[in-house]
């Protein structure tokens, strides 16, 4: 497998990556790296509510270690609130990439129904979700890869569950 570190420069100019995995002012955050569906996962994520600062990010996917002759793809996306706005799909090798993050009220203004997507999306272990092969179980009982029924602009749909950006086993 490909060692791929994710890195982003936010407009205030602090840098999010391993060796510095959040930003105070920003309040960017990079996630622990995940394995699911064996795709490797990385995230830096901001605040939910909208107050990420506006201009420029420069997003770097870099090559750490090759594990082949030929580099393994990867896929970029981001989010505001839960819907994509932008996407670099199948690249492969070491990029810089440069995105204008314009403000929550751009979104909500071209997006129909972000609004209601921000901010709820923590929810407590004692949530009873359904899942496509369990049926209803406690959000705390969910494990990567549990299919969840999920409701986005009027569809219903299973989706996988394919990180946790927190859990906290004892809090209800």
């Amino acid at each position: 497998r490909d060692d791929i570190d994710i890195s982003v420069q936010t407009p205030l100019g602090a840098t999010i990556n391993w060796a510095n995995p959040s930003d105070s002012e920003s309040k960017g955050q990079l996630y622990k790296p995940t394995l699911y569906d064996s795709k490797h996962l990385e995230s830096v994520s901001f605040s939910r509510d909208g107050s990420a600062p506006i201009g420029n990010y420069t997003i770097e996917v870099n090559y750490i270690f090759q594990s082949g002759a030929n580099p393994n793809p990867w896929n970029l996306a981001v989010y505001v609130g839960q819907e994509k706005v932008m996407q670099w799909e199948t690249q492969v090798g070491s990029v810089s990439l440069t995105w204008e993050y314009k403000g929550l009220d751009f979104y909500i203004e071209n997006i129909e129904d972000l609004e209601s997507q921000i901010p709820g999306g923590c929810f407590s272990g004692e949530t009873v979700v359904l899942t496509e092969d369990r049926g209803e179980i406690l959000m705390r009982d969910l494990k990567l890869g549990d299919k969840v029924l999920v409701s986005h602009r009027h569809h219903t749909a299973y989706e996988s569950v394919y990180s946790f950006v927190h859990k906290h086993d004892d809090l209800k």
